[in-house]
């Protein structure tokens, strides 16, 4: 009967200890301030979304630049294939072969 009584008072004493950590974590989170957490973690997440859109963003604008690069470049060489006469150069080269 004395070793259960002892590993009912061991059990018990256990259990009290939980109890009394339990109690402090209780307490540690009923006076956190858990809007302030939150409100700081919002703040992180917006500064860091910022800084990584910028980012996003710029590459976007150097191949948008890019691009129109390509395309300036294009036009001025249609341009210049609008501007050659094509008859003008197919009777040349019929008198050529002539």
């Amino acid at each position: 009967m004395d070793g259960n009584n002892a590993l009912f008072t061991a059990n018990l004493n256990e259990l009290s200890n939980k109890t009394t950590d339990l109690q402090k974590e209780i307490s540690r989170l009923v006076n956190t301030d858990f809007t302030k957490l939150f409100q700081d973690l919002q703040k992180s997440f917006i500064d860091q979304t910022r800084k990584d859109l910028a980012i996003e963003l710029k590459k976007f604008d150097d191949k948008s630049t890019d691009l129109q690069t390509k395309i300036d470049e294009l036009r001025k060489q249609v341009e210049r294939l609008e501007r050659i006469d094509l008859e003008k150069h197919f009777d040349k080269l019929q008198k050529n072969t002539c």
